[in-house]
């Protein structure tokens, strides 16, 4: 997520700096682009967070292996 503006950017410019002459001595805008990155993480914490997880009250228990080496998957119980 936090390189996705700049591949774009960086896509958008190799196309558009074939068709227009004199844009190719541009610099990267890395403050925007960083800044783009970061509010999409920061949106896709905060979407999991809301989007996602067991119910109200419900109690998480994390995976474990039981001492014959089976792995029990984590989840939540109500």
């Amino acid at each position: 997520m936090l390189v996705l503006p700049l591949a774009l950017w960086f896509a958008w410019y190799h196309w558009w700096g074939r068709r227009r002459a004199g844009t190719r001595d541009r610099a990267a805008p890395w403050t925007m682009l960083g800044l783009a990155g970061l509010l999409l993480v920061v949106m896709s914490l905060v979407g999991a967070t809301l989007f996602e997880g067991g119910a109200p009250g419900s109690t998480y228990h994390p995976t474990r292996v039981e001492p014959d080496g089976r792995v029990v998957p984590g989840g939540f119980e109500e």
